[in-house]
């Protein structure tokens, strides 16, 4: 049963929602974007980014997730809310991060930033998703285990460092590859796991005090 429809902010595309599934259309045309996104919880909002490219739905499981208007695509990985009901979140107003809500929690979550349209993926995004997986399609497209992980990783940060700063996607490649101790908990933060820890704990002690 169809529980809501909500149009894009620009118009082009609505995404309907079942307690089953969601689903994105093309106005225009009446067809479908992609396949059908399933499976969700039952909740039943829908939010769009301002820039009508990326939405987010409700969930009563805490998986929450991110996606892409034009390819009906998962943009992110689940968001854990330890399987609490979270909202559909709000982007920020520059559409970097998402803020979503629990009974008892608001959390903070780095988003990737879309690419303009017609713009095709940089060749090196799929290196690093190689180098941590440990596999690679040989010449005969068969996946067989990366021989050197070491060498792989090193060269792939060697090559990533030395993209412009402005380059789609870059500050995200640095992100994963990097090994540092002080590394901040998601591309956009300058905030590490640490600090993250020590400021929740603090918080934590200052709302049981009396």
């Amino acid at each position: 049963m169809l529980a809501s429809a909500v149009f894009s902010p620009d118009g082009r595309y609505f995404v309907t929602r079942s307690s089953a599934e969601a689903r994105v259309w093309e106005v225009k045309t009446g067809t479908l974007v992609g396949e059908p996104i399933a499976p969700l919880a039952s909740g039943q909002i829908l939010r769009f980014s301002s820039d009508a490219r990326r939405f987010t739905t409700e969930s009563q499981n805490g998986d929450a997730r991110v996606f892409d208007v034009r390819t009906a695509q998962a943009l992110t990985e689940s968001m854990d809310h330890g399987a609490m009901r979270s909202s559909a979140g709000y982007f920020s107003p520059d559409g970097r991060f998402l803020r979503t809500e629990t009974a008892s929690d608001v959390r903070i979550w780095a988003v990737p930033p879309t690419l303009p349209d017609g713009t095709p993926p940089p060749e090196w995004l799929l290196q690093p998703a190689t180098a941590c997986a440990g596999k690679v399609v040989n010449d005969q497209g068969q996946l067989t285990d990366v021989t050197d992980t070491a060498a792989t990783m090193e060269n792939l940060r060697a090559q990533i460092q030395a993209l412009p700063k402005d380059t789609p996607l870059a500050d995200w490649a640095r992100w994963i590859v990097s090994e540092r101790a002080d590394r901040s908990i998601a591309p956009g933060f300058t905030l590490s796991s640490t600090e993250a820890e020590e400021l929740t704990a603090r918080f934590a002690a200052a709302a049981k005090a009396p």
